[in-house]
């Protein structure tokens, strides 16, 4: 075999699943030599209590769990892997996953994890600490990319191992095949709940001899995947469906449905909300909101309007000269009406905010806030002898129309002011480059989707944070806010944090990297034969409990 999908695929046939035979064979052995089926065909083998799900288009679709950005992703991670520890459904807690149970010393320098025993992997193989520890490594190895990587420099050697200055991480120990530690280089109060929650844990025995360069390419996880979570890969055939099959051996117990079908009906919102009313998908998010009272009427289907925990901002370059004066960025803040646009377009998807947190424990509401008062724009930009031949590009990556239509107005207002602003819609697959890799962008309207604790919002601000190690793609620097957020970061006394954050929160509404738009709200829409659904309409943005194997059908289809 000398293609990489074979010798993945034959690196999942361990030699027990050789000797076993057809019956041990792993999900993703099975999915090499299944033929090519339609979506229909995928449904007629079902027998029962099966659910269809939105699939992203090919360009846009992210199966690698190390690198995973995108909603649909995170559903599909929730479907195939398991973290250490997982957030709780609510966002206010952390739950056991792969980690039975797990303590943090007196100092705050040492966590200590108690491996779940007896789970096993897809293929049937034994999961241990080595497969954590290979996780991290992966993530941790610079060719890999994954965003992940600076939420773990606080582990001690992590920064040298990503650098290439050191070939282990002397932070992260396996004492035994049951336990996992980490040492911090000093106390981080959010390393459980902020930071361990993003991580699927992936078998080393699979990955180990496949190269980071090969690792980062979409086709490499197209062949198959190996998890520990409640449903198994089956196949995947893109712009078509991804199937998976349940997991009978899961930890949790034995998921309810008989099968899960990711089916593509559509790049858009609108799209997913029309196959939605057609019966073509049971659950769809987000569909427009728009969309809500309409479709609220429709008997088979059950809608919601639900807050999860994630931003919509405009992000601001503050690296192009133009948009590096403090009171540019200000005027645009001041010249856009975001509660207008909230109310009378986004609707039921946002509430309007002038906070980075949706957090009502961490947010501070003295801030400085930017009613929408055009003369106020006028009058800073004149102060700044603002040249109104001068572009500026607000982009964006939403392809619905609620989205078109509210940059539309933003674009509207902005040249009220005498902003020669443009818009520019890009394509998923293009953001990454765009945004990330060359920072091209001048203003982007974006979302962050972030756990409760305020010290995730340092992979956006902080100067250590530039891309790749970080999300900081707007390049802003500040060193008080890198202290604020050390400091918030290294005390447990949460008075102290919170005193922290907040000043962080007051220079950052003055500084305006981010100009804080909406709160969001997931707008989704299930089918009424859906049973037990409720717990997974607020997944956002990275694997969490989310109970999908108590799901199932009240018609068993």
């Amino acid at each position: 075999m000398t293609d990489l999908g074979s010798k993945v695929a034959q690196a999942r046939l361990t030699r027990r699943q050789l000797a076993g035979g057809a019956a041990g064979l792993g999900a993703a052995a099975v999915a090499a030599n299944v033929p090519s089926f339609g979506v229909q065909q995928a449904l007629a083998q079902a027998t029962g209590g099966t659910i269809k799900l939105p699939l992203a288009p090919s360009a846009n679709v992210d199966l690698n769990p190390i690198g995973i950005r995108t909603l649909g992703a995170f559903y599909l991670q929730s479907c195939i892997y398991d973290g250490l520890i997982l957030s709780s459904p609510s966002w206010d807690d952390v739950e056991p996953a792969l980690a039975e149970t797990w303590d943090a010393s007196e100092d705050g320098l040492t966590y200590t994890f108690n491996l779940r025993q007896g789970v096993k992997w897809h293929d049937g193989e034994a999961f241990t600490a080595a497969d954590v520890i290979f996780t991290y490594k992966t993530i941790l190895t610079k060719a890999i990319g994954s965003y992940m990587a600076s939420t773990l420099f606080s582990v001690a050697g992590a920064e040298d191992f990503f650098n290439g200055t050191a070939t282990d991480i002397s932070g992260l120990q396996a004492p035994d095949d049951n336990t996992i530690v980490f040492t911090l280089t000093e106390p981080n109060a959010a390393f459980a709940f902020s930071i361990l929650t993003q991580h699927s844990i992936i078998p080393e025995h699979v990955w180990k001899d496949v190269p980071a360069e090969e690792m980062t390419k979409p086709a490499t996880w197209e062949k198959g995947q190996i998890g520990t979570g409640p449903f198994k890969f089956v196949e995947y055939q893109p712009d078509q469906f991804l199937k998976l099959d349940p997991n009978p051996d899961a930890w949790r117990g034995a998921p309810l449905l008989d099968g899960i079908l990711f089916v593509m009906v559509g790049s858009t919102p609108e799209a997913q909300a029309a196959a939605l009313e057609k019966g073509d998908l049971d659950y769809a998010a987000p569909v427009p909101a728009t969309e809500y009272d309409r479709l609220s009427g429709i008997d088979t289907l059950t809608m919601f309007s639900k807050p999860v925990y994630n931003i919509r901002f405009l992000s601001v370059n503050v690296s192009k000269p133009y948009l590096s004066d403090v009171r540019v960025r200000q005027a645009i803040a001041y010249a856009i009406d975001r509660v207008g646009i909230c109310e009378g377009i986004i609707s039921y998807g946002g509430e309007p905010t002038d906070n980075l947190t949706p957090s009502t424990k961490w947010r501070n509401e003295n801030v400085t806030k930017y009613p929408f008062d055009p003369e106020k724009a006028k009058s800073l930009l004149a102060e700044t002898g603002w040249d109104a031949s001068q572009k500026v590009v607000v982009s964006l990556y939403y392809l619905d129309q609620a989205h078109a239509d509210a940059i539309a107005t933003v674009q509207q207002q902005l040249t009220d002011v005498g902003i020669n602003a443009e818009v520019l819609q890009l394509d998923g697959s293009a953001v990454q480059d765009y945004y990330y890799n060359k920072a091209e962008f001048d203003v982007m309207l974006a979302g962050f989707g972030v756990s409760p604790d305020m010290d995730e919002f340092s992979r956006c601000f902080m100067s250590d944070a530039f891309w790749p190690a970080g999300q900081n793609a707007m390049k802003y620097v500040n060193p008080k806010v890198d202290e604020l957020f050390i400091a918030g970061r290294e005390t447990v006394d949460e008075a102290a944090r919170k005193a922290a954050y907040d000043e962080v929160q007051v220079i950052l509404s003055d500084d305006l990297p981010w100009i804080p738009f909406y709160n969001l709200k997931l707008v989704a829409g299930m089918n009424k034969r859906i049973q037990n659904g409720d717990a997974i309409v607020n997944v956002w943005n990275r694997p969490y409990q989310w109970n999908i194997e108590k799901v199932t059908t009240s018609d068993g289809k």
